[in-house]
């Protein structure tokens, strides 16, 4: 790794072979191996793995890295009126997956504040269809919505 503008080598028994690489580019060519990479150090670039389950997102200036699993978001102590106006507090646990990521990135700045708001408003206008002595079946329920 040569970081001076100017250098002076010689040796005339063996023959090397110099290439120029620009830091400033998001690509390299595919010759330059992860041995050669290693070499460079560190604080001329940041490393970004991406794990098994992510998708890297490459920005010419930075890098972001979205999450692809299925993740979670508690939702705790809702106050929620029914039908009836009888005020209930309800936990919530949501479930939600990443699909599209571009889509994500170029509409939502804050994806689970995003998620949090639109699952209590869903959530609010479900039960608020039910009176609070109405026999709706299992106390439990799972419910499904797709944003």
């Amino acid at each position: 790794m040569l970081t001076e503008p100017v250098y002076l080598y010689w040796n005339n028994w063996n023959r090397y072979e110099y290439e120029l690489l620009d830091m400033r580019e998001p690509k390299m060519k595919e010759e330059i191996t992860k041995s050669c990479l290693a070499h460079i150090p560190l604080k001329y670039y940041k490393k970004v793995e991406i794990k098994p389950g992510e998708t890297g997102v490459l920005y010419f200036d930075n890098q972001m890295v979205v999450d692809l699993k299925a993740r979670t978001i508690e939702i705790n102590g809702q106050e929620i009126l029914t039908a009836d106006r009888i005020g209930i507090r309800v936990n919530l646990l949501c479930t939600y997956k990443v699909t599209q990521v571009k889509r994500m990135l170029e509409t939502i700045k804050n994806l689970e504040a995003q998620i949090y708001a639109c699952v209590q408003l869903v959530v609010r206008e479900y039960i608020g269809k039910y009176r609070l002595d109405e026999d709706s079946g299992a106390k439990r329920r799972n419910l499904r919505f797709y944003l």
